[in-house]
């Protein structure tokens, strides 16, 4: 038809050009002196009616545009050209020429670009055509930024599982691979992959404590005996600034679970996790994340013990919905110095009530 438009482009090779001024942006131009082997001194990429995209008449001509999108940063158009680089038939001399130069760019960061590679190297798969990627390294980087990739440029479970079953080693990508199994085989539970520990097992990890003296029937349930010395001063509502130089104070100082010379111990520890302590950097703060915080400043001693104090923090601190009970009992302040005294339990208050209805 008379009307219809092609765009042609010669086939020589896009060279980017950086400048040490970062306030001149990167142009795109041509190597005029290649001389490599041409099946074709351009390429001719017909427009649709709407003018609004280019048709690709043959394998080089889409891996060519591709390179040409790829360098231009116009990664969603260049993610929906990949399909067009597909060929059964052994890639030309020329073909093979421009996909090296895609497998150049590789000092490119972006989200999407990410995306695009690994694309890219799933058509390889299926092409054959050479590859000089890291498969691991592009699926960590492309998970890690997942959530920053745009959704045209976004690998189907199916494309991410089939890269993911190639590599093997990184935990990460080995707890990836399981999750999407759960997700297509519709599973409720996977197993976790932990990172190994260089010169082997920590001997002392908080979170690895299995401490269950807090839930144990067979142990006595007396809450108080577990204090040999009980004092504590609770903190006065601190919220902003106070609330920032109140607890570099505190983490200055130390938190002991009977308690330091700001008489600061389980007590203020079980009130910041049961969310009953109003200390708050941002309004919108929850001071059981403190709590959780602050655990981690107990001495060694203290921190990797077990017994009724250690289970009863270890308990509110790994079940947030627990710590945030409102049957959860909550401490009576009186004056500047507290008696331990639960709402509604009195005195005597045991473990055993606090925890009966999560047992």
């Amino acid at each position: 038809m008379s009307n219809e438009l092609t765009m042609v482009v010669p086939a020589l090779p896009p060279v980017m050009l950086l400048f040490t001024n970062p306030e001149i942006s990167p142009q795109l131009t041509f190597y005029h002196q290649a001389t490599y082997t041409r099946s074709a001194n351009h390429y001719s990429y017909p427009l649709h009616i709407s003018k609004v995209f280019l048709f690709t008449p043959t394998i080089e001509s889409a891996i060519y545009l591709l390179l040409l999108r790829m360098l231009q940063c116009q990664y969603q158009d260049a993610f929906q050209l990949v399909d067009s680089c597909m060929s059964d038939s052994i890639p030309s001399p020329q073909a093979q020429y421009f996909w090296n130069l895609i497998q150049e760019q590789a000092l490119d960061v972006h989200p999407n670009v990410h995306a695009l590679r690994l694309k890219l190297l799933l058509v390889a798969q299926s092409a054959g055509y050479p590859t000089q990627w890291n498969v691991a390294n592009e699926l960590s980087m492309y998970i890690s930024k997942l959530r920053n990739v745009s959704t045209v440029c976004r690998l189907t479970i199916q494309e991410e599982y089939n890269l993911l079953s190639t590599v093997s080693g990184d935990y990460k990508l080995i707890n990836r691979k399981r999750y999407l199994e759960l997700v297509m085989n519709g599973l409720d539970s996977m197993v976790i992959t932990y990172p190994s520990v260089r010169g082997g097992l920590l001997e002392k990890e908080f979170d690895s404590i299995v401490d269950k003296a807090a839930v144990d029937v067979s142990a006595p349930t007396a809450f108080l005996s577990s204090f040999t010395v009980l004092s504590y001063k609770q903190p006065g509502p601190l919220k902003g600034p106070q609330a920032v130089a109140a607890l570099h104070k505190y983490a200055e100082a130390g938190i002991g679970l009977h308690g330091t010379r700001d008489d600061l111990g389980f007590l203020f520890l079980y009130e910041l996790l049961t969310a009953s302590l109003p200390i708050q950097i941002l309004p919108t703060d929850d001071p059981y994340n403190l709590g959780c915080m602050f655990i981690r400043y107990l001495n060694d001693r203290e921190l990797y013990d077990t017994g009724l104090l250690m289970s009863t923090l270890r308990i509110l601190q790994r079940n947030y919905a627990l710590a945030h009970d409102p049957q959860v009992p909550k401490l009576q302040p009186q004056k500047s110095l507290v008696s331990v005294k639960f709402k509604g339990l009195g005195i005597q208050a045991s473990i055993d009530s606090i925890l009966r209805h999560y047992r």
